[in-house]
């Protein structure tokens, strides 16, 4: 191997590789893999090579690069790296199609130890990835040229005390994150101290909907989580949501849209428009509205969490969507009607409702104070939490 700086390698040297045991193979998605195989038997016992009378099946293992093609804009995708029993694990290097690259470690099959990843818009981390995440010691250099040096958990920078940034946005933003975090802090310590905010427990669906009803009715969103225990799932939430109120959820799929996005076709026009056509029922006919961040059915890599503020549009998903008392103004109620079939309708019914639901569990054993700090780490990158209660789906006691 060579080795770069900050001990990355940079790129294999198969003139120093021994490749007298190499064998060429195409897979069933029609990529190629050149390199060192194994034997499997039936009791899980590998082999250098085949044995004779019995049935083995064949791996990659050991050193090989695997081809899967090359995309329209001629960016051929590999693996180049060590394997174990088919799968990557040890040091390797992933080119992906949208021109994307990782050098260093993998623990069978995510990034893990240390490595390097360069998005294709510039952005750079070098450091430590635990389970696929950044998370270690490391440093992010921003395509705008800010660099961030120090720790970072589950893919955020950790700048200080239980304040962790999203190494992805622009200087400015990080700047108007700090200067709101501490806007927040201050509205945290009143709310903890006088109650001003709605921080609930339960699984009772009748006082679930009378705490969604109170929170909106003062211009808040409640978020829904549910505990580690209790373990509920969105569609076993939104089928007792539905038979209390007696009203129909419709879903804003936040991780959905994101790689409708990534595809650039048509289907994520045609997502927007249900969104907006749904939108306009929940304002017109007083149906609730289920904002979903993260539970998504499709798989994806969760290399950080879309910016919900990239999905904004005024006609669409307007950006008043967590300020219900900005919702309600005729000029952004009006752009949402247009060309559907709600178009008609003058006046926005009193009883619609709004919630966001993450997979995202806390524990529900832990003190309040605990539960919130996780909460808030989590969710205050993402959301404006100024504006949102919270709610814990949590065994009755």
């Amino acid at each position: 191997s060579t080795w770069g700086k900050f001990g990355i390698m940079t790129t294999f040297n198969l003139s120093e590789i021994d490749k007298t045991k190499f064998l060429c193979i195409q897979l069933p998605d029609q990529s190629v893999y050149y390199g060192e195989v194994a034997y499997l038997d039936e009791n899980g016992q590998l082999f250098d090579a085949p044995q004779e009378n019995k049935k083995l099946k064949k791996l990659r293992h050991g050193f090989g690069i695997q081809l899967f093609g090359t995309t329209s804009d001629d960016v051929l995708c590999k693996y180049e790296g060590y394997w174990d029993r088919d799968r990557r694990h040890g040091e390797g290097h992933c080119v992906f199609p949208d021109k994307s690259h990782y050098t260093g470690m993998l623990k069978y099959d995510v990034f893990d130890g240390f490595g390097k990843f360069a998005w294709v818009n510039g952005d750079i981390y070098e450091g430590t990835w635990k389970n696929g995440r950044m998370d270690g010691g490391g440093r992010f250099t921003h395509h705008k040229g800010i660099e961030l040096n120090g720790v970072f958990k589950n893919n955020y920078f950790h700048h200080d005390g239980n304040t962790f940034i999203s190494p992805f946005w622009p200087e400015d933003e990080i700047n108007m994150f700090l200067n709101n975090k501490k806007d927040l802090q201050k509205i945290k310590e009143r709310n903890m101290n006088q109650k001003l905010f709605l921080f609930e427990k339960t699984n009772d669906f009748v006082k679930i909907s009378e705490i969604i009803a109170k929170s909106n009715g003062h211009s808040r969103i409640p978020m829904i989580l549910s505990s580690k225990s209790l373990n509920v799932k969105k569609d076993e939430f939104v089928r007792g949501l539905k038979e209390v109120t007696k009203k129909n959820v419709y879903e804003v799929d936040i991780r959905l849209m994101y790689l409708l996005k990534l595809k650039g076709d048509r289907d994520f026009i045609g997502y927007k428009t249900e969104v907006k056509n749904n939108l306009a029922k929940v304002l017109s006919k007083g149906e609730i509205l289920l904002v979903n961040l993260d539970d998504c059915q499709q798989k994806y890599e969760e290399i950080f969490e879309p910016d919900i503020k990239e999905f904004y549009d005024s006609h669409y998903f307007p950006s008043q969507i967590f300020y219900l008392d900005e919702l309600t103004r005729k000029e952004v109620y009006t752009k949402i009607y247009e060309l559907t079939e709600s178009k008609y309708t003058e006046t926005i019914s009193k009883e619609f409702r709004v919630i966001v639901w993450s997979k995202f569990q806390i524990e529900s054993e832990m003190e309040n104070n605990r539960i919130y700090e996780r909460y808030e780490r989590h969710f205050a990158p993402l959301l404006p939490l100024k504006k949102f209660d919270f709610i814990l789906l949590s065994p009755s006691k």
